[in-house]
């Protein structure tokens, strides 16, 4: 840390100080376990996502099969009612392999407080990365990482609105 003169604000200068020597240093003793809650705060918030975009996903097949029984009690063409019937078997089968695929603990949950939580683990990863040191050899991959779910936590709050 440099100093070119006596700072105005003591106590101020004296955190900067203290987070520089202590927080930042690629050297103390924490750092492993910061980076091992940053990785299991990470991957909560990956298993998050998965879930939303599958329950997204689910309502949208869900959506479409319901589209599918209104299209179906209407139609009398038997070549029509046939092709539709094909289409709702298919998404009968869409439907039963994101059951499958969806995290149990997540089945029974709205996508958007999935996203709700995927976003407060994110943000309390980046408030934890951000005590990473800038030199450290896993701080890159850790925030292209970081921006990646929270690219995908947008794209899933975008699907939501429309």
């Amino acid at each position: 840390m440099k100093i070119y003169s006596t700072g105005r604000g003591t106590q101020n200068v004296a955190r900067d100080t203290l987070k520089l020597v202590t927080v930042k240093c690629e050297h103390r003793s924490d750092l492993p376990g910061t980076l091992a809650g940053l990785h299991s705060r990470l991957d909560k918030a990956e298993r998050l996502i998965v879930a939303a975009e599958t329950l997204i996903e689910r309502d949208a097949v869900d959506a479409r099969i319901q589209e599918l029984l209104s299209e179906a009690d209407t139609e009398v063409d038997a070549v029509t009612v046939d092709a539709v019937g094909r289409e709702f078997d298919d998404l009968m089968d869409d439907a039963r392999d994101l059951d499958r695929s969806l995290d149990p603990d997540f089945a029974s949950r709205d996508p958007g407080g999935v996203l709700v939580e995927a976003q407060s683990e994110t943000r309390q990863a980046a408030q934890t990365l951000r005590t990473v040191p800038k030199t450290h050899e896993d701080r890159d991959q850790l925030e292209a990482r970081l921006a990646s779910l929270q690219a995908r936590i947008a794209a899933c709050r975008a699907r939501l609105a429309s």
